[in-house]
């Protein structure tokens, strides 16, 4: 059967530029959809939780990749993970290895990298984790979004991963 999956956007460097619009986009984001938002920098949560709010959705937020998992332990369900790389007490790197070797921590694996320039090593990084979640699941993807972007792309974005 169908089973959930979880879609991770992961920061490789820091938003630039999220502007809004006077009017919501027009790719809906279902208002049930679950978003988990990892980052250590408080005006990032800040951002990205003022352009999930323009669009009616509500977000979990954590400070690093520990207090993701432990999120995860209680609410395994979430549809889609915004996440940073460089955070203090785990990282992005670790948070996603700890996802892909205990994958009953959740059903979901789509990965989303945000990056406005996407250097070698990363991308050799995640299509190594890429082929190790499709070892477990055939379904598995990575995808790329450029930065900078508006709040208005990274929610056309995000509907169009969710779709």
């Amino acid at each position: 059967g169908d089973s959930p999956r979880m879609r991770f956007i992961i920061n490789l460097c820091y938003y630039t530029s999220m502007s809004k619009p006077e009017q919501p986009p027009t790719p809906e984001i279902p208002k049930e959809t679950k978003i988990l938002v990892i980052d250590d920098a408080p005006y990032t949560l800040d951002a990205i939780q003022s352009i999930f709010n323009w669009v009616d959705i509500k977000i979990t937020t954590a400070t690093n990749g520990q207090e993701a998992l432990d999120i995860l332990q209680q609410q395994p369900d979430f549809d889609l993970i915004i996440t940073d790389l460089v955070m203090p007490t785990m990282d992005g790197y670790s948070f996603l290895k700890a996802i892909i070797n205990n994958p009953e921590i959740t059903t979901c694996r789509t990965f989303i990298i945000q990056t406005s320039n996407p250097i070698k090593e990363h991308i050799d990084i995640f299509n190594s984790y890429n082929e190790q979640l499709q070892e477990k699941d055939p379904t598995a993807q990575i995808r790329y979004l450029s930065k900078s972007y508006s709040g208005e792309e990274l929610i056309s974005f995000v509907a169009s991963s969710l779709a």
